[in-house]
């Protein structure tokens, strides 16, 4: 993609009404370290969410980080809030807020 949130708030993705599990790749093409992954929802955030990784150009995904409002209940994890370390938080999680949630 190459919309920028920050500065043209106009544009965005949408996935079709109704579905239920969607998938985004991006191809960076290099390998790269990533600091910070932000994504701004238009509408409520997801209950769960997975964003995964892939070292092989796509052949194999592994989780970069799971969130989810109860990570115990939807993934089986430990929430980072109580376990340090863990792989899934609910921090970004809530439904609130409704638009621009990130």
């Amino acid at each position: 993609m190459t919309d920028d949130f920050f500065s043209n708030p106009a544009s965005w993705w949408q996935s079709a009404q109704g579905v239920h599990r969607e998938e985004i790749r991006l191809d960076f093409e290099t390998e790269f370290y990533l600091t910070h992954v932000i994504v701004v929802f238009k509408s409520p955030r997801p209950a769960a969410m997975v964003l995964e990784r892939s070292q092989d150009y796509g052949q194999t995904w592994r989780p970069y980080k799971y969130f989810s409002v109860n990570c115990t209940a939807t993934f089986g994890l430990p929430d980072d809030g109580t376990e340090e370390g863990s792989l899934c938080t609910s921090r970004y999680s809530d439904v609130a807020p409704c638009t621009r949630g990130e």
